[in-house]
């Protein structure tokens, strides 16, 4: 029987939750490719090995930024010619003529370079995106996707994405939902045994003493890579946190850092226990720890918290800079 090796495009910690609750192999199955930093964190400190294939960020940001627009576009093209023939490489010496299966998210910047050579494409959730509506009309609506042919379509409209794998946070959007399944990973958590919880945990680098101080705490706060997206500078985001966390008990407060969060503000907050683990929190709900109050700014993932008795969602509205980047965002 032919040995099958699944190629997986995710750039996000919640989106490479979702799989490896789905694949109880994949430390054996998988081939994760990825290029961002924060991402390339968790693989760096996980004490699960998986095969992995790093594409470092900063070679295309060279190419970007080439000032003259002629010269940035041969640029372009030279690059993605260089890195579609070392993706496949790379991806042939690691499958040795296995028949290969693809996850993850199309519209990464790996999966859109191999696209022609890919013929079947599954899509994992990556969050509210996916069940954006309006999303899907922008995308159609732009000028360069309106001449595209159908089978080069992203975000799960190409006739190569045979399923797209959602949570159910909402409703579906009509224009995907012949090909959505939706599965209960808070389900599909209880049927995994201890083992298997195990190796998500370890996978993440989440220790049982962490487990501990979570089940202790009365308040999560979620934090968001404010300064690593710049929207605010270091001083100003603490500033903001400082705001927030005198509305609580320092000793009550769990600071979750996002799994794209660079800094971690120890030496800052001193007395509030920190969360470094990647991650995601919809694991804590997975494993049934409750909260009498999860807080944050402007986190989507509160959307759709059902273990926490009360939610504080700031909205962007704190701080006049985040007002003007992201408009007013509330619950």
């Amino acid at each position: 029987m032919e040995k099958t090796k699944k190629v997986v495009f995710l750039e996000s910690a919640y989106s490479l939750l979702l799989y490896i609750m789905m694949d109880d192999n994949f430390e054996e199955d998988s081939i994760f490719v990825y290029h961002g930093k924060s991402i390339n964190e968790v693989f760096e400190h996980s004490k699960v090995n998986v095969e992995t294939i790093y594409i470092p960020r900063e070679e295309y940001i060279n190419v970007i930024e080439v000032k003259n627009l002629f010269k940035r576009k041969i640029a372009k093209k030279k690059y993605k010619k260089y890195l579609k023939e070392k993706l496949l490489d790379l991806i042939k010496e690691k499958t040795h003529g296995c028949k290969i299966e693809y996850f993850g998210n199309d519209n990464e910047v790996e999966p859109k370079i191999l696209w022609k050579e890919i013929e079947k494409f599954t899509v994992i959730e990556d969050g509210w995106s996916n069940y954006r509506s309006d999303h899907f009309e922008a995308y159609l609506k732009r000028f360069k996707n309106k001449f595209k042919k159908k089978e080069d379509l992203k975000r799960g409209l190409s006739p190569k994405v045979e399923k797209i794998i959602l949570s159910g946070l909402t409703k579906v959007p009509e224009i995907i939902s012949e090909k959505v399944e939706i599965i209960d990973f808070k389900k599909l958590w209880k049927k995994k045994t201890e083992i298997q919880k195990q190796k998500i945990y370890n996978f993440f680098g989440m220790e049982t003493a962490d487990i501990e101080k979570i089940s202790r705490k009365k308040v999560i706060f979620l934090s968001q890579p404010l300064e690593e997206d710049e929207s605010l500078t270091h001083e100003e985001t603490v500033e903001l946190y400082r705001k927030i966390f005198k509305n609580y008990n320092e000793n009550d407060i769990l600071f979750k850092l996002h799994p794209r969060g660079i800094f971690t503000y120890k030496n800052e907050f001193p007395q509030i226990e920190i969360f470094t683990s990647k991650i995601p929190f919809q694991i804590f709900e997975y494993m049934g720890v409750d909260f009498d109050t999860v807080a944050t700014i402007y986190s989507t993932a509160v959307w759709d918290i059902k273990n926490a008795k009360k939610i504080d969602f700031f909205g962007t509205k704190v701080h006049p800079k985040l007002l003007a980047q992201f408009g007013n965002i509330e619950r």
